[in-house]
């Protein structure tokens, strides 16, 4: 995450953003699901994933609300997604970045390079896909 200090932009840490790490955990297979990167989630899994709710707490960071309540709530355990979260940790520390992270968006908006692209890929699909009248 973004934030601008002193004038100039840096990266937010994790321990700045999230109260807790299960938080952190949790919102980062948000994130890489977001962002495109996680496909194919059960959908027990996702189930938990969605049930589990989250709020705004002191110095304005997030944190989902504690297993205890969601037990009360839902009558089980979220460990199918805790599963997936903990994965998901292990692949980040083996260094698997989230594109959410990172700026990439800004970075080819940066540059007007990629409509140029992005227009002569559809010009080129588009005649591949028509029809030929002069055979």
């Amino acid at each position: 995450m973004m934030v601008r200090e002193s004038g100039r932009d840096r990266l937010k840490r994790c321990d700045e953003h999230y109260q807790k790490f299960i938080t952190e955990l949790w919102f980062s297979v948000r994130l890489a699901i977001e962002a495109g990167q996680f496909r194919g989630l059960k959908e027990a899994a996702m189930l938990e994933g969605c049930q589990r709710e989250w709020m705004m707490v002191g110095q304005n960071k997030i944190e989902v609300e504690p297993k205890r309540i969601m037990k009360e709530k839902t009558g089980k355990s979220p460990d199918l997604f805790d599963a997936i979260a903990i994965g998901m940790e292990g692949a980040r520390r083996l260094g698997f970045q989230i594109l959410g992270f990172q700026h990439v968006e800004e970075e080819i908006k940066a540059s007007p390079a990629w409509k140029r692209e992005l227009a002569e890929k559809a010009r080129n699909s588009w005649k591949e896909g028509s029809l030929n009248y002069t055979a």
